[in-house]
């Protein structure tokens, strides 16, 4: 049943793009009409989080200023019993899709059936750039972009729903 979906958003650390599309998805998903579509959570990890380390300071204030608040997020790195929780794994570079692939015990048959590039998943190419380094600009732009995915994505998981 498409209610009881858990996603899961992976970046590298779990400190900046995977918090703020989890925060984001989160969000959407709380403010939704469809009382089907409220239900659905997400969580994120990294492919080299360090677990417990906080939330990047701009990360923060970005969705702070969208009115998110994200500064509890502690990282979690990615496992692969982890992931056999998860119906739907999205990840913001193809690179860190292939890590997980290759770390993961169930075979590559199995999890290419819910693992994807969230770029990917809603139709659309390319990464999504790690914000790491960069000016508050750049997390907006982020930002944004991950809100029109999310949109994306929830329009599709809408969609499924009701076919």
């Amino acid at each position: 049943m498409i209610a009881e979906m858990k996603l899961m958003f992976v970046c590298y650390g779990n400190t900046g793009r995977s918090v703020m599309a989890q925060a984001i998805f989160n969000s959407m998903v709380t403010n939704h009409p469809d009382p089907r579509i409220k239900v659905l959570r997400a969580d994120s990890a990294g492919v080299s989080a360090n677990s417990g380390e906080g939330p990047e300071e701009l990360a923060e204030v970005v969705m702070r200023n969208r009115g998110i608040v994200i500064s509890g997020h502690q990282a979690e790195h990615v496992t692969p019993e982890m992931l056999e929780e998860f119906d739907l794994v999205l990840t913001m570079e193809e690179t860190h899709k292939m890590r997980i692939l290759e770390m993961n015990e169930l075979t590559k048959t199995e999890l290419t059936k819910h693992v994807f590039t969230l770029t990917g998943y809603v139709g659309e190419s390319g990464n999504i750039e790690d914000c790491a380094g960069h000016e508050q600009g750049f997390y907006e732009v982020c930002a944004d972009r991950l809100t029109a995915l999310i949109e994306g994505l929830i329009r599709k998981i809408d969609t499924e729903i009701h076919e």
